[in-house]
């Protein structure tokens, strides 16, 4: 059963990738939107590394946890790339100084979040896996803080920062859910871990469809 919705995440993951090539890389499309395409490509690569390591015998477990953070970094650079870069240029020119000390709060959920996972007693694994863990949750923290900064500057009536309104939504939901992965591995029963990789994976169908719709006002109101 686990190996089927291990299956079944990879196919949702790739079937994203599919869409957002099919759907974005257009002439006249942001780079913005194309960004989130590759970052969607990392995370399908990660989700075929975790059913050739379940398939080669490990059961999708032993060190499952370090496969995701790897994959996910990828994921979070291109995601990064994209909050850092374009859409970014627009929130300067609205952004005070209390608006980026109120989005400080995305970043430090998430802190929160991984913190509690180095702390708990029935966590296992080793040192470098932490290292890895640690290193892809600094893009996440920037990438939130990010997020976070365009929705609270939405109002300002910016219509690129309309435009990705959901974008930043989802992937603030889907930074947590990732971060709260270990916790969840470490509680829940191993049944529930493919349910939680098949939910990842329809928020990242969920992201690349909120692009399109996006690439779509921005090329209508410009």
């Amino acid at each position: 059963m686990i190996k089927i919705l291990e299956i079944l995440a990879f196919v949702v993951s790739t079937g994203a990738f599919g869409y957002g090539i099919l759907c974005l890389p257009r002439k006249g499309t942001a780079q913005y939107f194309q960004l989130y395409v590759c970052a969607a490509g990392c995370y399908m690569l990660e989700e075929l590394w975790v059913i050739v390591n379940s398939l080669l015998g490990n059961g999708g477990q032993d060190g499952l946890v370090t496969v995701r953070l790897l994959g996910f970094f990828g994921c979070l650079c291109f995601m990064l790339s994209a909050d850092a870069g374009e859409s970014d240029r627009y929130a300067d020119t609205e952004a005070g100084k209390g608006t980026n000390i109120l989005a400080l709060i995305a970043p430090a959920l998430l802190l929160l979040i991984y913190s509690l996972y180095l702390l708990s007693p029935q966590r296992n694994a080793p040192v470098w896996a932490d290292v890895i863990g640690l290193l892809s949750l600094s893009p996440a923290l920037v990438a939130s803080w990010f997020s976070l900064k365009h929705l609270l500057l939405v109002r300002a009536g910016n219509p690129f920062l309309e435009a990705i309104r959901s974008i930043d939504i989802l992937s603030l939901i889907f930074f947590a859910a990732n971060y709260l992965y270990p916790l969840a591995y470490l509680f829940c029963p191993k049944e529930a871990m493919g349910v939680y990789d098949l939910l990842l994976a329809g928020i990242l169908w969920g992201i690349l469809t909120a692009c399109r719709k996006g690439a779509v006002k921005c090329r209508t109101s410009s």
